[in-house]
């Protein structure tokens, strides 16, 4: 899933709903809950790249591996106190024949 819900989350979903030959209800939903404040390095495959997450302004890219450390002690990178999750639920009757 991507990093925050936008067009390509609902084209994900279609695809996954399509390729389960599922045309039932669903429900995107998000759910924001609290964690202990930390950045970790996040590598998104879509984009090809390196982040750090945890940050309250979102996503950071590490374009260097070098760069990193120096990242992580700024002083401007606000720690997020909470985490936003994201979930499907669909209603799915299994045929057993």
């Amino acid at each position: 899933m991507p990093l925050q819900i936008g067009p390509s989350t609902f084209t994900l979903v279609r695809k996954q709903l399509e390729d389960l030959d599922y045309t039932g209800p669903a429900g995107l939903a998000c759910d924001d809950t609290k964690l202990h404040s930390a950045l970790r390095l996040f590598y998104d495959r879509e984009t090809k790249a390196h982040y750090l997450v945890g940050g309250a302004s979102g996503p950071i890219l590490v374009p260097d591996p070098k760069q990193m450390e120096g990242l992580m002690n700024d002083s401007n990178t606000v720690l997020a106190t909470k985490v936003r999750g994201s979930n499907l639920t669909v209603v799915y009757k299994l045929r057993l024949t």
